[in-house]
């Protein structure tokens, strides 16, 4: 992949958004030796909360946990509220952004993944406008579906990144974050 907003995995990477040529960037933190895991920033919402999610090449879905999760962790970034979001909007069962099964109280649309070492996550799905990196990147925002983590097991509940951004080609279900950003054509530069 030759898409601009690749620079985002750039160790270097200290930039701001590029209007000229329509580039964003974020910075990566973590390492492989003392996190076991590389992670960004993304805003979401407004007035914008941070939320950091590690970057995996195994999954797709996008999440993190929310203010009303039942048994989350303790993470870098307090626990998401989207009450206090006034762009937020929860994706409503059987429509054609729901991607999963609806909640036995059939208000939200569901999502579950689990991995391999035992870990898992599962919660609802919601629209928000999406900020890749911090706000003093300066990165235009988008529309995006994310997930609002309820639940977290094992290395999901202990780990310092509030969540997770999956970047593998999804089989089924939405499009991973990544995609979405890349489909942003009015701010994002496929050529570069």
């Amino acid at each position: 992949m030759r898409r601009s907003l690749l620079l985002v995995w750039a160790w270097t990477c200290q930039g701001l958004y590029d209007e000229v040529h329509h580039i964003a960037s974020a910075r990566l933190y973590g390492n492989v030796h003392d996190y076991a895991y590389y992670f960004l920033d993304l805003s979401i919402g407004t007035p914008p909360q941070r939320v950091s999610v590690i970057v995996d090449t195994g999954s797709s879905i996008t999440g993190f946990p929310c203010k009303s999760c039942e048994h989350c962790g303790q993470h870098i970034d307090p626990l998401f509220e989207i009450t206090r979001s006034r762009t937020a909007s929860w994706v409503k069962c059987n429509t054609k952004n729901c991607h999963g099964f609806c909640s036995s109280d059939q208000k939200h649309c569901t999502y579950r993944q689990s991995f391999t070492e035992g870990s898992s996550f599962h919660g609802w799905w919601f629209q928000d406008l999406v900020r890749l990196g911090d706000l003093m990147q300066h990165n235009p925002p988008l529309k995006a579906l994310v997930g609002c983590h309820q639940e977290e097991t094992r290395l999901f509940y202990t780990q310092k990144a509030n969540g997770i951004m999956g970047i593998r080609y999804p089989k089924s279900g939405p499009p991973t974050l990544l995609q979405q950003l890349l489909r942003d054509r009015e701010h994002i530069n496929e050529d570069k």
